[in-house]
């Protein structure tokens, strides 16, 4: 396997006036990857089949644009921003048959492209001395796209796309019990897109599977932070997540990994963390996780 990246990116903060700043940020990056896969020569040859050999050449790229202000409200202040990011990646892949290390036939040839925009708005509230709050909401629109070029008697033209799209709230509140202790609670919706990897291969027959659909979750958290005693720290957590089509695997034979959408699932946990600065010289961390996790 050989894999080469570059990657390079700005972030650009400006203070407007004493209540306001501008965030800027661009990065790109290039990636090329040639793979041998250890997968059978039998298996290579199925019309249907990309090959043990993958070649890879991905561009991508990305801005975000973030504007701050702190306004009073009430007793204290509301900091509020509002800020637009959109990403791109554009890959050419390539597959041939894999012959004991050896390159072969081309059995894959197709140009892929994703591109992402989100539109973002949160407000933190320090309400006063007892209470803050958070509120945000995000809207995502994201688009894959395959333009196939591999076309044979036996393997059609399998270009298409798919789009997603969600809009996400969330929404916390803190309750400041003491200098040294914190109550919260937060609730929030998630939205996972598949990714060009689980989109790549359908049950049966060619091409991409572009009727997966996106994953949809709900998160609520309920936690306490508490400083024990001078460099010691203890942080509690409950949590629950429920989702809907989460992205599984179907079944994964002859190099073909294809995925599908479960129905709903869920997990639920407990986690404790213990910091400790017992002298100069020694620390502890301890840490505790529960997990239950089901199909529901």
């Amino acid at each position: 396997k050989d894999v080469s990246q570059t990657q390079a990116g700005l972030v650009l903060d400006h203070r407007l006036d004493a209540d306001a700043e501008l965030m800027a940020r661009a990065y790109a990056g290039q990636r090329d990857l040639y793979n041998r896969l250890s997968i059978p020569l039998f298996a290579q040859t199925a019309p249907t089949a990309s090959g043990g050999i993958v070649d890879l050449d991905r561009d991508y790229q990305g801005v975000g644009l973030r504007y701050s202000r702190r306004v009073p409200a009430g007793q204290g202040q509301v900091r509020w921003s509002v800020g637009l990011d959109h990403e791109r990646m554009n890959e050419w892949r390539r597959g041939y048959i894999n012959n004991a290390g050896v390159q072969g036939e081309l059995k894959r040839d197709e140009d892929d492209s994703v591109h992402s925009t989100g539109l973002y708005t949160q407000a933190d509230w320090a309400i006063n001395e007892d209470w803050s709050a958070v509120a945000g909401l995000r809207a995502n629109r994201v688009t894959f796209r395959v333009d196939d070029a591999f076309i044979t008697p036996t393997n059609p033209d399998d270009s298409g796309s798919a789009s997603f799209s969600a809009t996400n709230p969330v929404l916390g509140i803190t309750r400041h019990l003491s200098e040294h202790t914190n109550l919260y609670a937060n609730v929030g919706r998630g939205f996972e897109t598949p990714t060009f990897t689980e989109i790549a291969y359908t049950a049966n027959g060619s091409g991409p599977n572009l009727d997966l659909r996106a994953a949809r979750s709900t998160h609520v958290e309920l936690g306490l932070k508490t400083q024990l005693a001078a460099g010691h720290r203890l942080d509690a957590a409950l949590f629950h997540i429920g989702t809907t089509d989460e992205i599984v695997v179907a079944s994964s034979s002859g190099g073909r990994t294809v995925y599908t959408n479960a129905g709903k699932t869920r997990r639920s946990g407990l986690e404790l963390t213990h910091s400790a600065q017992w002298t100069p010289e020694w620390r502890t961390h301890v840490a505790l996780a529960t997990l239950d996790a089901r199909f529901d």
